[in-house]
């Protein structure tokens, strides 16, 4: 198995990094005073994934987990890490999710109305930069592996 050099740790860090730090900020505002950390959204996200587009976003994050587990099979980690930017980025075109307070039970299902998504935060652009420094290590890998593998023809 290759070591990862200096410069491919430091990215593939980085994007741990900006997704460790989204984690502690808002992603988006939907109207009333919301303040679910980025935490929050990754614990609970998952149960609007067929639900609206925006749940389906969530996926984004075990995409982007097998980038980081991944690395080292850089072909590999850059299709999860692409995939996970794109599905990132549809968030921000995304009007509304549906409302994550109660509304209802499964023995009382009620209609739950969506909420108006009025602005994206900081959390959310952390998120995405996670995505960016993952595509970027990869490309930069893929790169440096094809220069060193070149054969040079003989003189």
């Amino acid at each position: 198995m290759k070591k990862l050099d200096r410069t491919s740790k430091l990215t593939l860090w980085t994007s741990i990094g900006f997704y460790l730090l989204s984690l502690f900020f808002t992603g988006f505002s939907y109207g009333y005073d919301n303040n679910d950390a980025g935490f929050v959204i990754v614990l609970f996200g998952w149960y609007d994934i067929f639900g609206s587009l925006a749940g389906f976003t969530w996926l984004a994050n075990p995409l982007i987990w097998l980038g980081w587990i991944s690395v080292r099979y850089a072909k590999k980690s850059l299709m999860y890490g692409l995939t996970a930017f794109l599905l990132m980025a549809i968030f921000a075109f995304t009007k509304s999710i549906t409302n994550p307070g109660p509304c209802g039970s499964w023995l009382e299902p009620s209609y739950c109305p969506q909420l108006k998504i009025e602005k994206l935060n900081l959390g959310y652009y952390l998120w995405i930069a996670s995505a960016i420094s993952l595509v970027i290590f990869n490309i930069y890998s893929l790169n440096r592996s094809n220069s060193t593998n070149k054969i040079t023809p003989p003189s």
